[in-house]
């Protein structure tokens, strides 16, 4: 095993994550879409922000607070949590195989491409919540190693903050003590009276925000629709719905199926039985996916999304990686580690382009915009839009036209100046009489968003 790789591990982590904030920091000028919905959201403190749960917008107004409501708070809170990701898994898995399989194993969330292709470009709430689900698969293991209450309650924290960093979350720890309670090397680890404890800290630490939900249901659900609810009836939905989880887990894993299905093939060496935490990972993954298809089946949406899975499904790549590892012979194992390290470094030119060109959100052009609304003189507090990717880039690039993000039910008052995409229906009551001001065109890559601008009369 090569010497001293936990140093070098985490050296070349924290310069890759180095790395990608300097390019960020160069590349522009415009947010991305959950860039710009999280600078937008993360300047004020609040318990609820809309539809998507407020732990990652608490993170990023501390950083802001820190550092200033400017791209670096931006870029660094998502290479942190990159890092994190990477470098907790490893110490996770480090404890029971080693430092060197570790290692490979940590590195092949590269074969995720919603990890290391979606989650650099864009994912913010999603790429919290698998970091959150590997500091808490972590800790899960350690409360039943100790037995100890400490272990259990800090635990209990860390899955009331996972709950909060992405809904999706929660079928991690049910998919964790499922998976527990059916292997025989957990199942005598359990003690009810702790784990009651640990439910019971987290329902704390959610119980605020699910308190402002049940007062904000509209804004709460505003996006369930993609769901795509009662699409279909009957066995029709639930064919579908079965369907589109299998083809979004195949999706998911098809990378790494190509990758570690070429080694294990390469090289047929006897088997070896998994250490006792990666036997839990992996049946924890495939038990959250079985919960999720039940949760599909009764509430009848027919529709997932593949960046949806990553959160609960993570564990099968590592696992795999450990499974076939004692399979390998001294090169095939460089190999598969040089591999899994090289698709990192791939994207890093790729991602450029993707920001300016294909979808080019980052090279947006939004001086046309900005330079008409300085001329309609909009005071503070009156200039209403309803995009969230517009309104963030607005407060981002000219804050002093103090946009204001439109909420269901809103009501534009009289001098109000409404941007909303041409042909929308609309999400704001307009007053009795207004005037076209115009439409404007924000480009992107080869592309472009028309917006209207209506100044709301009398």
């Amino acid at each position: 095993m090569p010497k001293g790789i936990e140093a070098r591990l985490t050296l070349a982590v924290l310069a890759y994550a180095a790395l990608q904030v300097v390019l960020r920091l160069l590349i522009g000028p415009a947010l991305e879409l959950d860039e710009a919905e999280a600078f937008y959201q993360s300047r004020h403190l609040a318990l609820g922000y809309g539809p998507q749960p407020p732990l990652y917008f608490w993170l990023q107004w501390g950083l802001f607070r820190v550092l200033g409501e400017g791209l670096l708070a931006l870029a660094l809170l998502k290479e942190a949590i990159l890092a994190g990701t990477v470098l907790g898994l490893f110490a996770m898995l480090r404890r029971e195989a080693g430092a060197w399989p570790a290692a490979v194993a940590a590195l092949s969330l590269s074969l995720l491409p919603q990890v290391v292709w979606e989650g650099q470009r864009a994912l913010t709430h999603t790429m919290l919540a698998l970091f959150m689900a590997v500091v808490a698969t972590g800790l899960f293991g350690r409360a039943l190693a100790s037995g100890r209450w400490r272990d259990h309650l800090v635990l209990g924290l860390t899955l009331g903050l996972g709950a909060l960093s992405k809904f999706n979350f929660v079928l991690w720890p049910l998919a964790l003590l499922a998976a527990a309670s059916l292997l025989p090397e957990w199942r005598g680890r359990l003690r009810p009276l702790r784990l009651g404890g640990a439910a019971a800290v987290a329902a704390v630490v959610v119980a605020p925000v699910a308190f402002w939900i049940a007062r904000n249901p509209e804004l709460a659900t505003a996006s369930v629709a993609k769901l795509d609810f009662a699409r279909m009836d009957g066995v029709r939905a639930r064919v579908e719905a079965t369907r589109d989880l299998l083809m979004a887990s195949l999706t998911l894993v098809a990378l790494a199926v190509l990758v570690l299905g070429g080694f294990a093939l390469a090289r047929r060496g006897p088997g070896a039985r998994l250490a006792p935490l990666a036997r839990l990972i992996g049946a924890a993954a495939g038990l959250s996916l079985a919960l999720l298809w039940l949760g599909l089946l009764a509430s009848g949406a027919t529709e997932i999304a593949v960046r949806w899975l990553l959160p609960v499904a993570w564990g099968l790549v590592p696992v795999a990686v450990l499974g076939i590892w004692p399979r390998l012979g001294d090169g095939a194992r460089r190999g598969l580690g040089w591999t899994v390290a090289a698709i990192w470094l791939v994207v890093v030119p790729l991602l450029p382009y993707a920001s300016l060109v294909d979808p080019g959100y980052r090279g947006a052009d939004f001086g046309p915009l900005v330079e008409r609304l300085q001329e309609l003189t909009a005071d503070e507090g009156r200039l209403l839009v309803e995009d969230q990717w517009v309104a963030g880039n607005l407060a981002f690039l000219a804050p002093d036209l103090a946009p204001r993000l439109i909420r269901p039910g809103d009501r534009a008052e009289p001098g109000a100046v409404v941007i909303r995409e041409q042909g929308a229906d609309g999400g704001v009551d307009p007053a009795p009489v207004g005037r076209d001001a115009g439409i404007v065109a924000i480009g992107h890559g080869g592309r472009e968003v028309r917006v209207e601008i209506t100044v709301e009369g009398p």
